[in-house]
C-alpha cells in the first residue's frame, strides 16, 4: 500500500468501514509476522499487539500525513509490544539481526 493510498483510508477511518478493513486486510499479516520474527523465545504476543494497533488506530485524533506507512505501522507495533512485555513482566529474547522488510 503506497502512502497516498495508506493517507486517504486512515482520514476515513472513522467514517467508513471498508477503509478499516483496508488497512486490516493489508497489515494485519504482516503485523504478526514482524512480531513473532522480532520477538522470539515462545512469546505470543502477536495477537494482542495487533488488537492494540487497530484499536490505536480507531481512536487517533488529528491524524499526522505519514510518509512511510509501512515503517510507521511497524513502528506502533514494535512500542505497543514492548509496552505489553513491561507490563505484564515477560521476558523474550529480541532477535538483534532482525531487519524489517516489507
Amino acid at each position: 500500500m503506497n502512502q497516498f493510498e495508506f493517507n486517504y483510508h486512515l482520514k476515513r477511518i472513522n467514517t467508513k468501514n471498508d477503509s478499516l478493513e483496508t488497512i486490516y486486510n493489508f497489515y494485519y499479516g504482516r503485523i504478526i509476522m514482524f512480531i513473532r520474527r522480532k520477538y522470539e523465545g515462545g512469546i505470543n504476543i502477536e495477537q494482542d499487539v495487533s488488537q492494540e494497533f487497530f484499536n490505536y488506530l480507531l481512536n487517533l485524533n488529528n491524524l499526522p500525513y505519514v510518509k512511510n506507512p509501512t515503517a510507521w505501522v511497524y513502528t506502533c507495533c514494535d512500542h505497543i509490544a514492548l509496552r505489553l512485555l513491561k507490563v505484564e513482566r515477560r521476558y523474550c529474547d529480541i532477535n538483534e539481526n532482525y531487519i524489517a522488510c516489507d
